[in-house]
């Protein structure tokens, strides 16, 4: 299994490097499967009737929707790649998935039929999956001289902005809430402003640079740094 499942109304997904499975959560019976002549290598989201998976499909890097209850594919979209490693998960919002992964490939496609809406030119390599929000959506960076979060323009794929400072190296997503981009870095965990990326705060943590994800829930901050659980004022 190569990442969390994602278990909605009774239906546990997940890929086990190989086909997505559907299991039914109450008893683990497979209810289907999606072989897709490659790997999947990251945690299916689900929509409603939609499964939405990223993965390789034996050439190329691809995203899929497929139907929540029987597997039946809708489409599948074959991606630029440079190497057959895939990271992060889609996200989704109304009307599109952001998938992102390698070298700073990040793309918009549009959900109802899988047509790739844009593309952006390589810009460091991507870690984690991006939180969406109106009209912008993050993605955590590496390289790029420096660049750890960048903001790009939901509609277009333009940057908006970029936070450039290498000691804030980030692995994990960022957890969006209220206006706020929350990352934790190598330093510790940081607080952007989501409109600016201006810096709000710090709160230092050492050696956080491979924890997981922060999580936000009604004005908190949870964040665990080497299996020790934080818990943070969103407005520190």
């Amino acid at each position: 299994v190569t990442g969390p499942p994602a278990a909605p109304n009774g239906t546990s997904y997940l890929g086990d490097g190989f086909p997505l499975f559907a299991l039914d959560a109450a008893t683990g019976a497979t209810k289907w499967h999606v072989d897709t002549d490659g790997t999947v290598a990251c945690s299916p989201v689900v929509d409603g009737s939609t499964v939405y998976f990223s993965g390789w499909n034996g050439t190329a890097h691809a995203v899929w929707a497929v139907n929540a209850k029987t597997g039946a594919v809708k489409w599948s979209t074959p991606l630029q790649s440079d190497t057959t490693n895939s990271l992060g998960s889609p996200a989704l919002d109304a009307n599109n998935v952001y998938f992102g992964y390698d070298v700073c490939h990040v793309y918009a496609i549009d959900r109802s039929s899988g047509p790739i809406l844009w593309h952006t030119a390589p810009c460091g390599y991507i870690s984690g999956s991006p939180p969406v929000s109106r009209r912008s959506s993050w993605f955590v960076t590496l390289g790029s001289g420096g660049e750890w979060v960048r903001s790009f323009d939901t509609t277009t794929g333009a940057k908006n902005w970029a936070v450039v400072a290498d000691v804030y190296a980030a692995y994990s997503s960022p957890a969006f809430d209220s206006g706020k981009l929350f990352v934790v870095t190598g330093k510790g965990v940081v607080a952007l402003n989501a409109a600016t990326g201006a810096n709000g705060w710090n709160y230092p943590v050492f050696d956080s640079l491979h924890d997981p994800a922060p999580a936000v829930a009604t004005g908190v901050v949870y964040s665990g740094v080497r299996g020790t659980p934080g818990r943070l004022d969103d407005t520190a």
